[in-house]
């Protein structure tokens, strides 16, 4: 009977733990905690001072240009219209900028260094022009843009090939944060 008994208790035992281990744990995420420096009192223990709640937007803010503005709208030669990848990008920074008002943006036309240096200077600032009536065509304020021309002055990559030259022909994002 004891041997029974102990059977069954043994049973029961691995009955609840493989009907527990059907069941998911919960995960409870622990709430982040933002602290710029952690000061020793007098008592050893530790004091957490909280970081300034601008200085977290500021980096979020920059987090999020980073991601985001890190590429350059490319041309074809010769061009200034918008080809549909330019169009997508331009999308994306169009919904941040529209949702986010706190950045200045330089948009910066760029040429390759094929024609005169006039030319490009032209077609550098059509270039910029074009990203800038598209962004505020998608309801972008037009006080967030300025437009410049670099034309061949600032080239992205060095060379005197087609590849060098594809990377040259762009609208580039120069972004300040204006809070």
């Amino acid at each position: 009977m004891k041997k029974i008994l102990a059977l069954s208790a043994s049973l029961l035992t691995a009955m609840a733990f493989v009907s527990c281990a059907d069941e998911p744990v919960p995960v409870v995420e622990p709430e982040p905690v933002v602290m710029s420096s952690v000061a020793m009192s007098s008592s050893a223990a530790p004091v957490v001072i909280k970081e300034d709640p601008r200085e977290v937007r500021r980096r979020y803010l920059q987090g999020l240009l980073d991601k985001l503005m890190s590429e350059d709208v490319y041309f074809e030669y010769d061009a200034a219209e918008l080809n549909p990848a330019a169009r997508q990008l331009l999308a994306e920074v169009g919904e941040i900028l529209i949702r986010e008002k706190a950045f200045a943006i330089e948009l910066q036309g760029h040429t390759d260094d094929r024609g005169t240096e006039s030319y490009n200077m032209r077609l550098g600032d059509k270039r910029s022009q074009i990203v800038f009536d598209y962004l505020t065509g998608l309801g972008v304020s037009n006080t967030m843009l300025t437009t410049v021309s670099f034309g061949e002055e600032a080239p992205k990559s060095q060379g005197e090939d087609e590849e060098a030259y594809a990377k040259n022909r762009r609208a580039h994002f120069n972004v300040k944060i204006s809070e």
